[in-house]
């Protein structure tokens, strides 16, 4: 695959080719697959033209970026250009910095806001965060048993006193 520049990726129109084109690509390249470099029996496989470097991907419409190649191996390359592609795309959106976060700020338990339920977003009290920070948390014992006290970053309490 040949290196693509650091430049702007766009994409190229793509033009229709004629008979005369598609001869003048197989010539130039004797019949061999430009994917695979095998020869293509013209006659009993299925060939097209493919761009060697893909339009999508900065590469000209032009016949030296042009060869025959087998339908399938014509197939797994565009589909390879296509991940190529989208990848370009999604680093240029995260180097340009307009890439959109889907969590804007933090929204769990422990964190300074939180949503309404009408979609309002408020600061949440300190006190409750700093119950919610020492909520008791269950220890079980080595063998899997049902553990008999709650260990807090407070205070033990046992476990007639917090329901599980």
């Amino acid at each position: 695959m040949p290196y693509v520049a650091r430049e702007d990726v766009r994409t190229t129109t793509r033009r229709s080719l004629s008979g005369h084109c598609r001869l003048q690509a197989w010539e130039r390249t004797g019949g061999v697959c430009v994917v695979c470099d095998q020869p293509i029996d013209g006659v009993r496989d299925r060939w097209i033209v493919e761009h060697i470097r893909a339009l999508e991907l900065g590469g000209e419409d032009d016949l030296h970026n042009m060869g025959p190649a087998h339908e399938e191996c014509a197939r797994d390359k565009t589909r390879k250009d296509h991940a190529a592609t989208a990848q370009a795309k999604r680093r240029k959106i995260r180097h340009l910095g307009a890439e959109v976060t889907a969590h804007p700020f933090q929204t769990s338990r422990c964190g300074m806001l939180k949503r309404k339920v009408d979609g309002t977003v408020v600061r949440r009290d300190n006190a409750k965060i700093a119950h919610i920070a020492s909520y008791p948390v269950a220890r079980r014992g080595r063998d899997g048993s049902e553990p008999s006290t709650y260990q807090g970053s407070n205070a033990t309490i046992k476990s007639h006193d917090f329901p599980l």
